[in-house]
């Protein structure tokens, strides 16, 4: 194929500009993903949630955790099924010590969790990578392909290229309004059996939401290992190399697809696998 033809395919085609936009936000979300600490990840964010909120939920926290723990006792002792007894008193005071343990180390424990999904996840998606896509050559049916289908994957690289940078900037923001109400689900725990429920919840939504990212980074990694290796050029110098670039467009349109249909469903996937519903 002539190279002044490739050139300017390259300059005019939507599917090269779908590329490029699809790129663009990729980039984006591996700098998000390449994070290692919440503090990077935005520290007027972090100073905000670690300096403001949570000092101020902690201090209700505090009130709510007295008043969690009578209405435990209160709960336990009008039980008329089950007598008031040492052991009933000793769970309550331990459940009532954990709560505000956990309360006062919230934030260095939960930074703690996610380091280890930070390094977790930085095994499998080390610094530098990149899941682009690479343009293809140039030829007839890539041509006619990209003009029958060209402003549909401009459409489809958007949409997706946006759907998963929003999938992993919410798990983010997840962490950050999670680590925000942390000492009010934690203070439940001196309620005894019925309300601790609300930390329980808590609990598991924290992990859901800590070792997604890790579950995202194999989907991202996975999935550009696939568009990376996946060629579709045979480039055999003969006329038969003119007519191979509607496998190219038509691929790379179903892998954009799918990778966000993994991605999408990544939070869905942890809680079954993990039963952290």
């Amino acid at each position: 194929m002539p190279s002044w033809f490739s050139d300017f395919f390259k300059v005019v085609s939507l599917y090269n500009l779908g590329q490029q936009i699809w790129n663009w936000f990729m980039g984006v979300t591996c700098s998000l993903m390449q994070s290692d600490t919440l503090e990077t990840i935005s520290p007027d964010a972090w100073n905000f949630v670690s300096n403001t909120v949570y000092p101020w939920m902690l201090s209700a926290a505090t009130v709510l955790l007295n008043l969690f723990f009578m209405i435990g006792f209160i709960r336990q002792s009008t039980n008329l099924r089950e007598n008031m007894t040492i052991e009933n008193w000793v769970e309550l005071i331990i459940k009532v010590i954990i709560a505000n343990s956990l309360m006062v180390q919230g934030i260095s424990l939960m930074q703690s969790f996610f380091t280890v999904a930070s390094d977790m996840k930085s095994v499998f998606f080390p610094s530098g990578t990149s899941i682009n896509i690479q343009p293809s050559d140039v030829d007839v049916t890539t041509v006619l392909s990209e003009i029958v289908v060209g402003l549909i994957y401009l459409l489809v690289c958007i949409i997706s290229g946006l759907v998963i940078m929003i999938e992993v900037f919410a798990r983010f923001l997840n962490l950050y309004l999670l680590i925000s109400v942390a000492p009010l689900a934690l203070s439940t725990m001196a309620g005894g059996r019925g309300l601790e429920n609300t930390a329980i919840s808590w609990f598991k939504s924290f992990l859901a939401n800590v070792f997604q990212i890790v579950i995202i980074a194999l989907i991202l990694r996975i999935g550009g290992l696939m568009i990376s290796n996946w060629g579709f050029s045979n480039d055999n110098g003969n006329a038969l190399d003119w007519f191979d670039g509607w496998q190219a467009v038509l691929t790379s349109l179903a892998q954009i697809t799918l990778i966000t249909s993994a991605v999408k469903g990544s939070d869905a996937f942890m809680r079954r696998a993990f039963d952290l519903r």
